[in-house]
């Protein structure tokens, strides 16, 4: 299905969305979007996003159902109060368990492509924590605590790292973005990027929300990881709940 409902307190909606579908209206996608989807099957007029994902990132999306419930929410993150969890397979083992990207990002120009960000002086600061779930073969299974909120900013650091999520057309060569726009085909181990965004928690009001997503069946692992002589390492951290 292309979105399920995890949490709706009247407040904020907390959505989980497939990795195929945009979060709002943006460039080519106007319609059947997360948020049209989303206002035609409970008749409000307005969404106000806490929170977007990329087309192809599944997970957690946080609407707030009013103007000031996003104001809220929106005080919260400047606090440091509002925090994202991601898991994402990635290639390559890192050597740390943990290890942090502080790099900043900006808009890039790329063959007319007005919308590639990366690593740029003049972009805005950008915060990364990364940790080890477990190493499986030439992959591995990361966490990402994003400080920042920088478009891309977990696919970008990932890859400046030397380990950039499995299935990403983008990073770390845009030219296989390039050809899958123009011709719809790229040879990648999944069909999408495998990023999920795993948990969202906050608290306003004295209400504490911390909702999870589990990891998707489509990016749960790569086949090649299933390959039974490969060694796995770990988990060096708690079990996921997939």
């Amino acid at each position: 299905e292309a979105f399920r409902i995890l949490h709706d307190d009247g407040r904020f909606l907390f959505v989980e969305k497939s990795g195929n579908l945009p979060t709002h209206p943006c460039g080519r996608y106007f319609r059947g979007t997360l948020v049209s989807v989303l206002q035609e099957a409970l008749g409000v007029p307005t969404l106000f996003p806490v929170s977007r994902l990329d087309r192809e990132t599944s997970g957690i999306v946080v609407f707030a159902l009013s103007a000031e419930g996003a104001a809220e929410a929106q005080r919260a993150r400047e606090r440091g109060e509002l925090s994202g969890e991601y898991l994402f397979w990635a290639h390559g083992a890192p050597c740390a368990n943990s290890f942090d990207v502080d790099a900043p990002i900006g808009r890039i120009a790329m063959d007319g492509y007005r919308d590639f960000h990366g690593v740029s002086e003049t972009g805005k600061p950008a915060s990364t924590r990364f940790e080890v779930v477990r190493r499986v073969g030439r992959y591995s299974l990361l966490r990402a605590y994003p400080r920042t909120g920088r478009t891309h900013q977990i696919r970008i650091h990932a890859s400046l790292a030397g380990h950039p999520v499995v299935g990403d057309k983008m990073y770390p060569n845009p030219s296989v973005f390039l050809r899958f726009a123009e011709t719809g085909q790229c040879d990648l181990l999944f069909p999408r990027h495998a990023l999920h965004a795993h948990r969202v928690r906050f608290e306003i009001r004295g209400v504490n929300y911390d909702v999870v997503s589990p990891m998707p069946a489509d990016i749960l692992e790569p086949s090649e990881i299933r390959d039974p002589s490969l060694t796995i390492r770990g988990p060096l951290n708690d079990p996921l709940d997939f």
